[in-house]
């Protein structure tokens, strides 16, 4: 049978439950149609409406079971309360991906404010054959506040010969990272900002991590973010893969804290024992083609903070121009490092 909420309906529980208002109002996609193993679009979007529409916080429910999402939705706001959607159930997804719509999304929240995504549930993609041939991220758009947290644009991992390209990543962490095991990576014509930049890692944290081997950015924009290009691994951590062939050229910083740097010390949280050094072995750098600016009086603008155990090898530098923003120069810290300079290097670490 379907059932459907009213808003008045809505209005009235508020009324009548405004003793116990953090107990949210429930809205299960059973009570508006859902039917397993059937396609809940319908019963779900009509389910969001109404929890939306209510002035007191609501619940969007998909029980266990499957069900089946085969076409592009989006579930918009603002809504007028605190709203969660609680996923118990698969829910699968597209086969053709040519049903996408809005640049290749399938399951989209916009413009709200106090949402939360939980359960136990899963979104099953269906990742057969045919949507994976389509491996590029192509003129996509990431946007989140700069100030929230650990939201990274893109993640890759354990992945071969992808390509992100001609997009704008902003975000409150890194515009695109990257974990163990990427292979020939390649990010080209983005614009990043806010956000912490382009990042290689964290790495070295865990046992059994795969080498990062060919990352390339290229032709970027990277503005107002707290870094620029980034490697960055765990000291006094288990892991000793290797990250070689990284090529970082033609780009354009703009107010950027930190505009490149290597961090073999790193730490967030400040509780590391930093007893021994990373085991992580660099190698094989190039920083070409760098101009831009760097956030006046926040420290040096080129930071190459290697390992005491395993010092970089081969990062060279051709062409890399930085100033603070008021035109005048920064400095470069170079520890267990002697970078090499095949054209201009501003600043430098030598005298």
């Amino acid at each position: 049978m379907y059932l459907k909420l009213s808003i008045t309906t809505c209005s009235i529980f508020m009324l009548l439950a405004s003793s116990v208002s953090a107990i949210p109002k429930m809205f299960d996609i059973i009570a508006y149609g859902g039917v397993p193993n059937e396609d809940i679009t319908q019963a779900f979007t009509n389910a969001w409406y109404d929890a939306c529409a209510c002035n007191v916080s609501s619940k969007v429910m998909v029980p266990r079971g499957t069900f089946k999402m085969p076409n592009t939705v989006t579930f918009s706001g603002p809504c007028k309360a605190p709203i969660e959607v609680k996923v118990d159930g698969t829910i699968q997804g597209i086969i053709n991906p040519s049903t996408l719509k809005q640049e290749g999304s399938w399951v989209n929240f916009e413009y709200i404010n106090f949402f939360t995504l939980s359960g136990s549930g899963i979104f099953d993609g269906l990742g057969v054959s045919n949507p994976w041939k389509q491996d590029d991220f192509d003129a996509f758009t990431v946007s989140a506040p700069g100030e929230s947290v650990n939201t990274d644009g893109l993640h890759i991992s354990k992945s071969t010969n992808v390509n992100v390209i001609n997009s704008r990543i902003g975000t409150g962490d890194d515009c695109v990272s990257l974990g163990d095991g990427n292979t020939q990576i390649t990010v080209q014509n983005v614009n990043c900002g806010p956000g912490h930049g382009f990042s290689v890692g964290s790495l070295g944290g865990k046992k059994n991590e795969q080498p990062v081997t060919g990352f390339t950015v290229r032709n970027c924009t990277i503005n107002s973010t707290s870094n620029g290009l980034r490697v960055k691994t765990w000291a006094d951590a288990p892991g000793n893969i290797s990250i070689s062939n990284l090529l970082f050229e033609d780009i354009t910083m703009i107010n950027v804290k930190t505009p490149i740097l290597i961090d073999q010390e790193y730490c967030p949280s400040k509780k590391c024992g930093n007893k021994e050094p990373s085991k992580i072995q660099i190698s094989d750098v190039t920083f070409r083609n760098i101009k831009g600016t760097a956030t006046l009086n926040y420290g040096h603008s080129i930071v190459l903070n290697c390992s005491k155990e395993k010092p970089c090898k081969n990062v060279r530098f051709d062409n890399v121009d930085i100033k603070y923003n008021n035109g005048s120069m920064p400095l470069a810290t170079c520890v267990n490092v002697d970078p090499i300079e095949v054209g201009l290097m501003s600043p430098s670490c030598k005298p």
